[in-house]
């Protein structure tokens, strides 16, 4: 029986492209890799803009897990005023059992949810303290 680990990256406005890419290349990498062991699973990769998250929930296939990766930022601050519209969807989609994980200022993005309260977080060093300072209930 084969799994699959179905990962959605989020192409943000500022986002690092090759975090965006990278992910992809890697993913197909490691796909070679199983194939080549002769493991029975596979990873499937989609880029989203925070535009085109919608209010649907994605269906779970059996054997699957879900994840969803907010990249670091390169420039713009879109990471401390994203949309409403995108925190409902990443928050709907916890709630639904997708894991959601980010990397640098994505941590900002993921904190705006609630979903990092009274958990452990990081974020780069150079945003620490502006952070620390917007989301006191994430302990840092």
């Amino acid at each position: 029986m084969t799994t699959s680990t179905s990962i959605t990256v989020i192409n943000y406005p500022g986002a690092l492209q090759s975090a965006v890419f990278g992910l992809q290349e890697m993913l197909s990498l490691a796909n070679d890799i199983t194939e080549s062991m002769q493991h029975n699973h596979r990873f499937t990769c989609q880029q989203l803009t925070p535009e085109q998250c919608t209010d649907t929930v994605p269906q779970k296939a059996n054997n699957s897990q879900q994840i969803i990766v907010v990249p670091p930022s390169l420039k713009d601050q879109y990471y401390l005023a994203p949309s409403q519209d995108f925190i409902n969807w990443l928050s709907k989609q916890h709630q639904h059992g997708v894991l959601l994980s980010s990397a640098c200022a994505g941590a900002f993005i993921l904190a705006k949810t609630g979903v990092l309260n009274q958990r452990t977080a990081t974020t780069h060093w150079g945003l620490a303290d502006e952070f620390a300072k917007h989301y006191p209930d994430v302990k840092l």
